[in-house]
């Protein structure tokens, strides 16, 4: 019998969190992960990934994602970890996101096939990245992937 999955967030008193899939990943180059920078002005940091298609795989939706946030062609090495985490999407949605997380490796760069525009790419030191990302699921994630190559 598989454990429950940790529960992160908080849950918001006459919200109905709606269930939501979504995949993320974990992508390390000469010490420094690769991050999704949000916004124009006023910037929020993610790994890569967001939630998956109908249809899609966890899988096959980081590695589309990746490449849609970030430019970068990547195929998943191994899965990491999953978590459930309570939140508000910047749309006012009120999801419990079932997120898993992989371990990522390099295919090529593809700047075409960007399409996010308040996306960017850039590079961080994993305890950079660890203080920085917007969820506590996320940061709780990657010690867990960090503990593994140590």
């Amino acid at each position: 019998m598989q454990a429950p999955l940790r529960q992160f967030g908080h849950r918001l008193e006459g919200l109905d969190y709606q269930p939501r899939q979504a995949a993320y990943g974990f992508l390390q180059r000469d010490g420094y992960l690769a991050i999704a920078q949000i916004g124009y002005t006023r910037f929020s940091y993610d790994f890569p990934g967001g939630a998956l298609d109908e249809g899609e795989t966890p899988e096959a939706a980081v590695e589309r994602e990746f490449a849609e946030e970030t430019g970068l062609v990547v195929r998943v090495v191994e899965p990491v970890g999953e978590v459930l985490n309570y939140f508000v999407h910047q749309d006012g949605t009120p999801y419990n996101n079932h997120c898993r997380f992989y371990e990522m490796e390099w295919v090529a760069e593809q700047p075409e096939l960007k399409s996010e525009a308040d996306h960017e790419l850039v590079w961080m030191r994993p305890f950079e990245a660890m203080k920085r990302v917007k969820h506590p699921a996320y940061a709780w994630a990657l010690l867990l992937w960090l503990r593994e190559r140590v």
